[in-house]
């Protein structure tokens, strides 16, 4: 495995009780040293509507994120509702506050399990997907925006780049990824978290502009789950388009080596810095 710089923290999150957790340097944004990543917090929020309301039964299909400004690096609390209970199909949402402001909201349908034939072959996918990736790249070095070799969140994750990376602008990106810390300090990872926490990247991966001279900063992302990825690696092949006003759009797809797993839609919001 690459050198990975300082040590890195236990996890993106310390558990505090009560639903308070502390953030760690891995949930670091590239924007703003002082405010989270993204992805760190939609895992958290998607993995604490799972705990709340999930079955054994049903799976998290679908995670939809707004962010309602910057997620402070300091202590959060997650407060959850389920809004349309079922048996087949189940809606729940969650709000992130720092102190007494929200600044985020997501929510996640849960949907039930098909037929035990539809079951066995997510279950085959699974297994095949245990195993490492046939064109899983060699070990590189590990580069983020502008050269910086100390991002928390970058470095809280193994990249192995396919096309593009953080040090291009071409508008596209294709990488396989292995998270190096659990999500959560004492619990272990799994798979709704390793698609959560890599899917809010989608943008950064395909960076349709210079990082150096413009924003293009999603205020909410979408996913779609058609099952969790199985084992470490989990690819995001991601394309953005910058527009042509100042609104851009990334879209993106997530697999392991079993194949495609689900899918990430990101709204950009296009300006110079």
């Amino acid at each position: 495995m690459p050198p990975t710089g300082p040590e890195l923290p236990p996890a993106y999150y310390l558990p505090l009780g009560d639903g308070r957790f502390e953030p760690t340097d891995a949930t670091t944004s590239p924007w703003d040293d002082a405010a989270q990543h993204g992805g760190p917090p939609t895992a958290l929020l998607a993995v604490c509507l799972d705990d709340a309301f999930g079955r054994p039964a049903m799976r998290v299909a679908r995670i939809s994120m707004d962010f309602l400004g910057p997620v402070p690096r300091a202590e959060v609390r997650v407060q959850t509702s389920l809004l349309r209970p079922g048996k087949r199909t189940q809606l729940s949402e969650a709000t992130l506050w720092a102190g007494d402001r929200a600044v985020a909201v997501a929510r996640v349908w849960h949907l039930a399990v098909g037929s035990p034939a539809a079951a066995g072959a997510d279950a085959s996918a699974g297994a095949a997907g245990s195993l490492v990736p046939d064109d899983l790249p060699e070990p590189q070095p590990q580069r983020y925006f502008g050269g910086d070799s100390d991002w928390g969140y970058g470095r809280a994750t193994e990249w192995r780049m396919v096309a593009g990376g953080f040090s291009t602008a071409t508008g596209a990106g294709d990488v396989w990824t292995r998270l190096r810390i659990p999500l959560i300090d004492g619990r272990p990872l799994d798979g709704l978290a390793r698609f959560a926490v890599i899917a809010d990247s989608a943008n950064g991966l395909s960076a349709p502009l210079s990082f150096n001279q413009w924003l293009f900063i999603p205020p909410g992302v979408t996913m779609h789950l058609h099952r969790y990825p199985v084992g470490e690696w989990v690819r995001l092949t991601a394309k953005s388009d910058p527009g042509q006003d100042g609104i851009g759009l990334t879209e993106g797809t997530l697999a392991d080596a079993a194949g495609r797993c689900g899918t990430v839609t990101q709204p950009l919001l296009v300006a110079p810095r």
